[in-house]
C-alpha cells in the first residue's frame, strides 16, 4: 500500500500542484492536466478547485454517469516517444452516494477502488479488500486544472465554435490556445506552462454543457521547459457520458482464495491463462515451505522460482526462501511479495530475466491475495 501511494503521489506531483477538496457528491477521480467537471454560475471562492459530482446530477437530473480521463507525458508532439501514460475511468451513483474507479499507470500501476457511502474497497490486482486508505487513493488521484474561476476568466477569450451534442448532452464548443490555457491552469494553482522557455504547442477545446458543466475537455502543450534535458509534452482528454446508463455500484465481493495445492498445478494454470508456453522445474511440496522452479518456454532454464510460506514458518524461512538450486543472491528488487490467507508468496527471477516480472505479477494477482506493504 505504501508503494501505491508513493506512485499515485509521484503521478499527481508530476502533473500538477492543485489539490482537490469534497463536496456532497462522490470523490472525485481525475487526474491532473485532466480537465474535470465544474460549474461556470456562481462559481463562488475563486481559489475552488472542486469536482462537484452533485452538481452534475442536480444540472442532468441524471441518476449515474460515467467519466474517463487520460493523460500522457511524451518526448515528441506527435505522442510516439511516451514517457509515462495514465487513464482513470470512473462510474458516479448519486443514490446512495457511490463511486468506482479503475486507475492505471501504465508498466507501474493498476489499482480499483469503490466508495459507498463512507465505506472504501481496494483491489491492487488481486483480491477485493475493506480499505479506509482507498479513500487517499482517491484524493491523490484526484486532482483538478478546470477550476470555475478559471473557465470564467478564460471563456470571454475562448472562440465560440458554436453547438455541439456531446454523448447526448447539448454543449458549446469553444476553442483556445496558449493564452486562454494559461489562465486555466494558473488559476488552477498549475504553473507548468510558464515554466516552458519555448512553447511548440498549447491548445484547448471545452465543450461546456448548457446547464453550466464541461462534457468534454482535450488540451495538449509542450516544448522545452527551463532547466529540463529534453522537450515535455502533455496531452489530455476527460469527457462525461453515459448518463443514466442503468448501472448500479455494489459492495464488491471480498471472498480471497487461501494459499494454493498443490503448487505446480496451480502455478502451471495461472501461465496458461497468461498465455506463457511455460515449463516447471523442480518441486518441493513441503508443508510449511513449499517451492518450484519455472521457466517461460518449455525445456529451457528455469529463470524463475515461487515460495509458498506459511505463517508458521514466515520468520524463520524469510532468508531460506532462496535456497533454490541456482538461484542465490536474489534481491527484493527482482521478486514480487503477495500476503495471503495463513501465508506469504513470493516470486522471483533472475536477474537476466527481469522481462517476467510481469509474468510474476499476473500470477500473483490471479492469487487473489494482496501485494505486500
Amino acid at each position: 500500500m505504501r508503494r501505491l501511494l508513493a506512485a499515485l503521489a509521484l503521478m499527481t506531483a508530476a502533473c500538477t500542484t492543485a489539490t482537490v477538496t469534497t463536496t456532497t457528491g462522490p470523490a472525485p477521480t481525475t487526474t491532473a492536466p485532466i480537465a474535470t467537471t465544474t460549474t461556470f454560475a456562481d462559481a463562488g471562492d475563486d481559489t475552488s478547485v472542486e469536482f462537484d459530482a452533485e452538481a452534475v446530477f442536480e444540472a442532468t437530473g441524471a441518476g449515474t454517469f460515467r467519466s474517463k480521463t487520460a493523460v500522457q507525458v511524451s518526448r515528441d508532439p506527435e505522442g510516439s516517444d511516451v514517457v509515462v501514460r495514465s487513464t482513470i475511468d470512473a462510474s458516479y451513483q448519486r443514490n446512495p452516494s457511490a463511486i468506482q474507479a479503475a486507475i492505471v499507470i501504465e508498466g507501474q500501476l493498476a489499482v480499483e477502488v469503490i466508495r459507498i457511502g463512507e465505506t472504501y474497497w481496494l483491489n491492487e490486482g488481486g483480491a477485493w479488500r475493506t480499505d479506509p486508505l482507498g479513500e487517499q487513493v482517491l484524493e491523490l488521484a484526484s486532482v483538478s486544472v478546470l477550476a470555475p474561476s478559471a473557465v470564467r476568466r478564460a471563456r470571454p477569450s475562448l472562440e465560440d465554435l458554436g453547438p455541439e451534442m456531446v454523448n447526448g448532452r447539448p454543449t458549446t464548443h469553444y476553442r483556445g490556445g496558449a493564452e486562454q490555457l494559461a489562465v486555466i491552469l494558473s488559476v488552477s494553482g498549475d504553473e507548468r506552462l510558464a515554466g516552458f522557455t519555448t512553447i511548440d504547442t498549447a491548445t484547448i477545446d471545452l465543450w461546456v454543457e448548457d446547464a453550466g458543466f464541461v462534457v468534454k475537455a482535450d488540451y495538449e502543450f509542450g516544448g522545452i521547459r527551463q532547466g529540463a534535458a529534453a522537450p515535455e509534452f502533455y496531452a489530455a482528454t476527460f469527457e462525461l457520458y453515459d448518463f443514466d446508463g442503468g448501472f448500479t455500484i455494489e459492495a464488491p465481493d471480498t471472498t480471497v482464495v487461501g494459499l494454493p495445492s498443490p503448487l505446480d498445478d496451480w502455478a502451471g494454470s495461472l501461465l496458461d491463462d497468461l498465455g506463457y508456453p511455460w515449463s516447471i522445474g523442480a518441486v518441493n511440496p513441503g508443508d510449511l515451505v513449499a517451492y518450484l522452479t519455472f521457466s517461460l518456454e518449455p525445456g529451457a532454464r528455469p529463470v524463475g522460482e515461487l515460495y509458498v510460506i506459511r505463517d508458521q514458518a514466515w520468520e524463520t524461512s524469510f532468508s531460506a526462501r532462496w535456497a533454490a538450486p541456482g538461484h542465490d543472491g536474489l534481491t527484493a528488487g527482482e521478486a514480487v511479495h503477495a500476503v495471503c490467507p495463513g501465508g506469504h508468496l513470493i516470486m522471483s527471477v533472475d536477474a537476466a530475466q527481469s522481462q517476467a516480472l510481469g509474468a510474476i505479477a499476473g500470477i500473483l494477482a490471479g492469487s487473489g491475495c494482496s501485494p505486500a506493504p
